[in-house]
């Protein structure tokens, strides 16, 4: 009886080696196969990292022109207001009054 347990615990160790020895190990083609892959995502990561940088960056522009232009427009409405006020004035001459009307009437072509 104690023969036959080393008898199967041989046999079993046998096993255990032979399932070793025949798992095959990995040969350079499928080490090569590994790393092209692994190359293959760093350079899609790395691709679409581009891409985002790129369209926050376009839109970060867009916004940049967008609030420039309303920045502009801040700074001349004052202007226009003093304009108009000042053709409210009772008194002035015609010529003086025709002149200040231009000015308001270009820049409003100018901001359509």
């Amino acid at each position: 009886m104690a023969q036959d347990i080393k008898n199967e615990e041989v046999k079993e160790e046998e096993v255990v080696e032979t399932a070793e020895e025949t798992r095959p190990e990995k040969s350079e083609l499928d080490l090569a196969n590994e790393r092209a892959e692994e190359f293959e995502n760093k350079y899609l990561r790395a691709h679409a990292e581009m891409q985002n940088i790129q369209r926050r960056a376009n839109e970060e522009r867009q916004l940049l022109q967008r609030y420039r232009s309303q920045d502009l427009a801040k700074a001349i409405l004052p202007s226009l207001d003093n304009l108009e006020r000042a053709l409210a004035v009772e008194g002035l001459t015609d010529d003086v009054k025709k002149r200040t009307r231009n000015g308001p009437r270009k820049l409003d072509s100018c901001s359509e």
